[in-house]
């Protein structure tokens, strides 16, 4: 099995009670990391929990990737945020960026843009991230929606932190050419995976920059249909 698929084959909620109990399981059955998502309306809020899961866990159990929704963070302040606890826990931190769900539901937490509006701040969020993770400080970015000066992150992340990121539309897909490591899909019909591959392969091509790939199922196991 692909690196890509075992990853998110499987997506596993961090237990609350006993948040070492998941990442130690899943390690023992061969996975590589877990997904926290970014259901605020009925999980945990996924930052504190995978902070506590990565606190509470062997070094060895699995990495986490980490959701977020560039509508709730200030990318300065949210890039510092995942430095730190990649410095904390080498090697255990990536970051699936999720540009929005539901109207209703980005609506709870004060967030009303438009799907334009919400992928133009996905773009500048990434952007921002890999500036202040990369560049020697201090940095300074000004634009409509964001806007910091002279930031200093110190110290940097000691290992790079993958950016993960996925959408069916144009935009989305340049987005992830530019500016994201793994490139992820849902699970639906061959030929129209084949399609959306062959659209991002001639992406990489234009820009240069290889991406991963990842296949996004749920598995559904009970008694009887």
């Amino acid at each position: 099995m692909s690196e890509a698929i075992r990853l998110l084959c499987d997506l596993v909620a961090i237990d609350s009670v006993n948040p070492t109990l998941v990442p130690g399981a899943a390690g023992e059955a061969g996975f590589e990391a877990l997904l926290t998502a970014t259901n605020y309306h009925s999980e945990h809020e996924n930052y504190t929990a995978a902070v506590a899961a990565l606190a509470r866990s062997a070094p060895t159990d699995p990495a986490l990737l980490i959701a977020v929704r560039p509508g709730m963070f200030h990318p300065a302040m949210y890039a510092k945020m995942l430095a730190t606890l990649q410095n904390l826990f080498p090697g255990r931190v990536r970051v699936n960026i999720v540009t929005g769900s539901s109207p209703a539901e980005n609506a709870m937490y004060g967030d009303n843009e438009d799907h334009g509006k919400r992928y133009e701040r996905t773009r500048e969020f990434m952007q921002i991230l890999r500036q202040l993770w990369t560049a020697p400080p201090p940095q300074s970015f000004s634009s409509d929606l964001y806007s910091f000066e002279n930031t200093v992150l110190d110290p940097a992340p000691v290992q790079p932190i993958p950016l993960y990121f996925g959408g069916a539309s144009p935009v989305a897909q340049g987005i992830a050419a530019d500016l994201a490591d793994v490139y992820l899909m849902w699970g639906e019909r061959q030929d129209m995976l084949a399609e959306r591959l062959a659209q991002m392969r001639a992406l990489e091509v234009q820009t240069g920059r290889p991406l991963r790939y990842g296949l996004r199922t749920h598995v559904i196991v009970r008694e009887k249909e």
